[in-house]
């Protein structure tokens, strides 16, 4: 009897598009997968609505770990090398970016080399690190924010593809800003590039879809 292998994969989606004069534009699309709490299991995703956060601030306040480091559960060690999560500044809720792009951030520090993070369990080894040197899953400092619908669930039987979508329109702008980075609700940032010039009386809209596929 031949035992059928189960392939899973999942995969992530951010869409802004700026209102301007009238026209709707298409200013970034870019494949980011928010795992904190977002996607449940493999029947589903969550269906709770989203608020999307602004900021003017980009990838500049990051570190690029020294080794390599594994995950188990929801537990982080360092694998080689001299990378460290220091005690000061606190590191919770500073996002994490594996070398996979699949990004978490920080619940506990246990020590330099070992701490744990959100999203789902997972295990890895010998993977590089990306961290973030502030809190990503703060909203102080964001520029705009808007509620996203609940969220449409699409679904694909012959593909056992599931998909589900958040949108959210931004009212209109009262300062001119440059938009460098997202926020779905408290879970992570995505940061934008090419930079999107925000000016007065500009709307945003933003979609983010998860997309899980279940196939053999």
């Amino acid at each position: 009897m031949k035992i059928p292998i189960i392939k899973q994969s999942v995969s992530g989606e951010l869409t802004v598009w700026r209102h301007r004069n009238g026209k709707r534009e298409l200013v970034c699309k870019k494949k980011n997968l928010i795992l904190n709490g977002r996607f449940t299991s493999h029947a589903g995703v969550t269906l709770s609505a989203s608020t999307f956060y602004t900021f003017d601030d980009g990838a500049a306040n990051y570190q690029d770990l020294d080794g390599t480091w594994n995950q188990t559960g929801n537990t982080v060690t360092r694998a080689s090398g001299t990378g460290t999560f220091p005690s000061s500044p606190s590191q919770i809720g500073n996002e994490l970016q594996w070398q996979d792009g699949e990004r978490c951030h920080v619940v506990t520090r246990v020590s330099n080399t070992e701490i744990t993070v959100s999203g789902p369990p997972r295990s890895l080894e010998a993977k590089t690190i990306r961290r973030w040197l502030t809190n990503r899953t703060s909203t102080a400092g964001s520029l705009q924010s808007a509620s996203s619908t609940a969220g449409a669930i699409s679904q694909n039987h012959a593909t056992g593809t599931t998909a589900q979508t958040f949108t959210a329109l931004f009212s209109s702008a009262t300062a001119a800003y440059t938009l460098r980075s997202v926020m779905v609700e408290t879970r992570a940032r995505v940061v934008i590039s090419p930079e999107v010039e925000v000016d007065i009386d500009d709307q945003l809209e933003m979609s983010y879809t998860i997309t899980h596929t279940n196939g053999n």
